[in-house]
């Protein structure tokens, strides 16, 4: 069936699961785009986009999004889920069976302007001898990860079950 992926891995796992793989349906589905012409990126002109959130409770409220016109893929995405602090993924893509464009890498950064957490602290009414005190002292940090992609398998017949969610509400 059309849009669904399932992701293994033997050592590391990504929360949301948003962050492995972008589906573009559902960002027209949440979002408002406009496109804000055309940009320069590694040597090629993309089209750039901004996207808008459609309602209020969609946590990232805006983002950028850079488009590779050959083959209609998402080679960038920039946004700031948290106050001070960008988030960008790029990607890169390889041809899979011959008729799917499908990312090889991705990257995130994470870069941060610094924030003063003391106030905060004190609003929160944090224990000064909790662990989440000197948690919240800590400056945000920067940094990258770089997954790479490989071993697909398209249309190869899997059950459907394999694809619904581990945490599935009990019935009774």
């Amino acid at each position: 069936k059309p849009d669904r992926v399932h992701f293994t891995s033997s050592s590391f796992v990504m929360l949301p699961r948003e962050g492995i793989v972008v589906n573009p349906s559902l960002l027209r589905e949440r979002y408002n785009a406009s496109e804000l012409g055309k940009d320069a990126l590694d040597g090629r002109i993309v089209h750039k986009l901004q996207l808008d959130a459609k309602a209020a409770q969609i946590r990232l409220r805006q983002m950028l999004l850079w488009v590779e016109p050959s083959n209609w893929t998402i080679v960038r995405m920039e946004t700031m889920p948290y106050q001070g602090r960008v988030l960008r993924l790029s990607f890169a893509y390889e041809l899979v069976g011959g008729t799917h464009w499908l990312p090889r890498t991705l990257q995130a950064s994470f870069e941060t302007t610094g924030r003063d957490t003391t106030d905060r602290m004190e609003l929160l009414q944090v224990d000064p001898d909790t662990p989440q005190r000197s948690e919240m002292r800590r400056p945000l940090r920067s940094g990258t990860i770089t997954v790479r992609y490989s071993d697909y398998k398209l249309n190869v017949g899997l059950p459907d079950e394999l694809f619904e969610q581990q945490n599935r509400p009990v019935q009774r």
